[in-house]
C-alpha cells in the first residue's frame, strides 16, 4: 500500500473547490497547494500540522494553510469528518503584486481565539456547502457557490491571518522532505534506510534530522517509525497477509520490536487491530466516501441545518 506524500486536488469542475465528507481512518503526512478546511461532523479525531497536534471533536473546525504537511488520525469508533479543499486562486486579491504573497490562517475552534462572528458560522457553512454539493439539483451549484464565497469573505473579515512574501527557501525544504518521504516508504525493508537515504539526496544525518524536526517535529527516526507502523496498519486492515510477512515488509527484523512499537502507536497488539478492524467493517471492502451512506448522511447535515438555524433565531 502506497501512501502518497503529495496529493493532487481535482476541483469541482464548475468551481475551484473540492467538498467532501470521509468516514476517518488514517491518512499519513502529506500536502498540496490548497486550502483545507476540516469540520468534524461526528466522533473525535486528531489533525497533526506541522510540527502541532490537536484533537477537534463533533463541532470543531480547523483551516490548514495551503503547503502545510499534514497527518489525520480517527480518534472514536467512526469519526465523519467534512473537508473543504479551497483553490488559492478563491483568495487572490485585485492587486496583480499580491501573487507573490500567500496567505497564513490562523483558525483553530480547539486553540485560537474565537472570532467575533464564532466559529460556529464556519461550521453552519461547511455543513450548507456540503449538504447543496449532495443535494446535486439544477440550482444547488448556485447555492454551493454563494455559501463558498460567503465563507471566504467571513474568512478574511473576521479570522486571523497574516499576509507575506512566499519563501523558496522554505519551499525548497519542504520539497526535499516530501522526496525524502518518498523513498523511504519505497525501501522500508532497507535495514539502513535513513543513512541510505542521506547518501541518496547528499545530505548528513544531522541536516536531515533538522530538515524532519523543523518541519514535522519529530526525528527522522520518529518519522520511519510512523510510516512504518501506518504501513502495517493498512496491510492488517486491507489484507489477510501473516503478522511475520507484515513485520517484515514493513521493516522490522525482531518480532518484540514490531510488536513494542505496534502496541505503543495503537494501543493494540496487531491481532487485537485486525481483529477489531473486521469486527466494525464490512471486512474487505475499503470505505471512504460515503456514497453508499447518502441518504444518512444528507439527514445528518439537514439536522446540523436545522440546529444552528433554530439557535440563530431565538
Amino acid at each position: 500500500m502506497q501512501y502518497s506524500i503529495y496529493e493532487t486536488i481535482i476541483n469541482n469542475s464548475q468551481f475551484p473547490m473540492n467538498a467532501l465528507i470521509i468516514s476517518l481512518d488514517s491518512v499519513t503526512w502529506h500536502w498540496h497547494n490548497e486550502y483545507e478546511l476540516i469540520g468534524v461532523l461526528s466522533g473525535s479525531m486528531k489533525a497533526k500540522v506541522q510540527s502541532n497536534e490537536y484533537t477537534l471533536n463533533a463541532g470543531d473546525v480547523l483551516l490548514v494553510n495551503a503547503r502545510e504537511v499534514h497527518a489525520l488520525l480517527n480518534n472514536s469508533e467512526e469519526c465523519l469528518c467534512m473537508i473543504l479543499q479551497l483553490s488559492e486562486e478563491l483568495f487572490r486579491f485585485a492587486d496583480t503584486a499580491e501573487d507573490e504573497k500567500e496567505l497564513c490562517f490562523y483558525f483553530n475552534s480547539t486553540q485560537e481565539e474565537e472570532p467575533d462572528c464564532g466559529f460556529g458560522l464556519f461550521y453552519y457553512r461547511m455543513v450548507r456547502i456540503l449538504y447543496e454539493t449532495m443535494r446535486a439539483d439544477k440550482v444547488s451549484v448556485f447555492r454551493v457557490r454563494a455559501q463558498v464565497c460567503s465563507l471566504i469573505a467571513d474568512l478574511l473579515e473576521f479570522s486571523v491571518y497574516d499576509k507575506r512574501l512566499k519563501n523558496r527557501g522554505d519551499k525548497d525544504q519542504q520539497d526535499l522532505l516530501i522526496r525524502m518521504i518518498g523513498y523511504l516508504e519505497n525501501h522500508l525493508m532497507n535495514e539502513d534506510i535513513l543513512n541510505n537515504a542521506c547518501l541518496e539526496f547528499g545530505i548528513s544525518r544531522k541536516t536531515m534530522d533538522r530538515i524532519v524536526d523543523g518541519i514535522l517535529g519529530v526525528s527522522a527516526k520518529e518519522l520511519l517509525d510512523n510510516l512504518r507502523i501506518e504501513k502495517a496498519k493498512g496491510l492488517l486492515k486491507y489484507t489477510t497477509k501473516s503478522t511475520g510477512y507484515i513485520m517484515d515488509i514493513c521493516g522490522y527484523f525482531s518480532e518484540n520490536t514490531f510488536y513494542r512499537c505496534f502496541r505503543k502507536s495503537t494501543g493494540l497488539t496487531p491481532k487485537e487491530y485486525r481483529d477489531r478492524i473486521q469486527m466494525n467493517s464490512d471486512k474487505d471492502e475499503l470505505k471512504g466516501y460515503l456514497d453508499y451512506e447518502t441518504p444518512k448522511v444528507v439527514s445528518l447535515l439537514k439536522d446540523r441545518i436545522e440546529e444552528w438555524e433554530n439557535q440563530t433565531h431565538r
